[in-house]
């Protein structure tokens, strides 16, 4: 019985030591509770605007993918074409400065913009476009793919040792894991045949057959190998 009361006394004592406690600082805990309150409030409000504003960036980016589809599909030579033309490159260009070039939307945006000005013949821009894309992205997939593209609009400007420095890069940065690699290689040599080196283009384009046996560009390779 002893140490039943002795249990309840103690027992007793913690109890009255914390309504002591809070009464004494009841002003502080109430403080400290709407605190954490507000945090939950403004934790849950700020994930609701992001998710928001992820909705409409992944809407945007849908609509330009939309556009640009409808582009790729419309006669050229129509007042369509070029109404459906102008409208992306607004859009686009809107779009692009709300989003990043080093976010996925932003990027992607700015590659089907330089993708259109490749083919209306807009090199230098589309060039531009591509080795900012390539900067920002260096690390990733859009690197390879936009230093190629950058590779043709070069070559199509006429400056063919920007190009064949482009397609090396390709190949010499992102080695033959980038899906890009065949064509860089073929490309690489393809210039350097059309610029009088026989020996170093053949010996790229044995690289090409011995590296992608199974390549579109290395059967290319192959063929040229028995005509230079």
């Amino acid at each position: 019985m002893k140490n039943e009361k002795d249990k309840l006394s103690k027992t007793e004592k913690v109890m009255y030591s914390t309504d002591s406690f809070i009464q004494r600082n009841a002003k502080k805990i109430i403080g400290i509770s709407i605190a954490i309150v507000v945090v939950v409030i403004l934790v849950a409000v700020i994930a609701i605007v992001t998710d928001n504003n992820s909705e409409k960036t992944y809407a945007g980016l849908y609509d330009l993918e939309s556009s640009y589809n409808n582009i790729l599909v419309a006669d050229k030579s129509s007042e369509e074409y070029a109404t459906l033309l102008s409208s992306f490159y607004s859009d686009a260009e809107t779009y692009a400065a709300e989003n990043k070039i080093d976010s996925y939307e932003g990027a992607k945006a700015r590659l089907m913009f330089a993708d259109l000005k490749f083919d209306d013949g807009d090199y230098s821009t589309a060039y531009d476009t591509y080795m900012e894309i390539a900067v920002a992205h260096s690390d990733d997939y859009f690197a390879p793919l936009c230093l190629m593209n950058a590779a043709a609009s070069a070559e199509n400007m006429g400056n063919q040792d920007e190009a064949l420095d482009l397609y090396t890069q390709v190949w010499d940065v992102y080695g033959k894991d980038a899906p890009e690699a065949p064509k860089a290689l073929f490309s690489q040599a393809r210039i350097i045949e059309a610029q009088g080196d026989v020996e170093l283009a053949s010996s790229i384009y044995n690289q090409l057959a011995d590296e992608f046996p199974s390549s579109y560009y290395s059967a290319l390779a192959q063929a040229k190998l028995l005509t230079i």
